[in-house]
């Protein structure tokens, strides 16, 4: 699996090519993200556009990438999941706890509507 890291504003956007299984994918992924929250990035949005398919494992570290975050003062969102990630994801849960938008704009623009005003 590659992990790759953009900036869009205050948004990070960690971007998954491949399947997010159990092993050295996920521990990358994780300490990938713990690098982000380390250099004050708190606002992260885990596209999974590109992840075909996720296990237990999988669903194991985005749980502790959103606990991480969230000890940090940060937030994760996840965006883009096809339908049997997706489908994953609803048969653990995890969508109960994690916000996923359909695709990263979304996200985005979630990040947005609960940023605090500005005077």
């Amino acid at each position: 699996m590659q992990v790759t890291v953009r900036q869009l504003g205050s948004v990070t956007i960690v971007d998954l090519e491949g399947r997010l299984v159990y092993g050295e994918q996920c521990d990358f992924l994780r300490q990938r993200v713990k690098e982000e929250l380390a250099n004050g990035n708190k606002q992260l949005i885990i596209n999974l556009e590109g992840v075909p398919t996720v296990d237990s494992g999988g669903i194991g570290t985005l749980v502790a990438v959103y606990t991480s975050a969230r000890s940090l003062g940060g937030s994760v969102k996840l965006a883009g999941a096809n339908s049997k990630v997706h489908h994953s994801l609803d048969l653990t849960h995890i969508t109960s706890v994690v916000q996923h938008y359909k695709d990263v704009n979304a996200g985005i623009a979630a990040f947005e509507d609960s940023s605090p005003a500005t005077a």
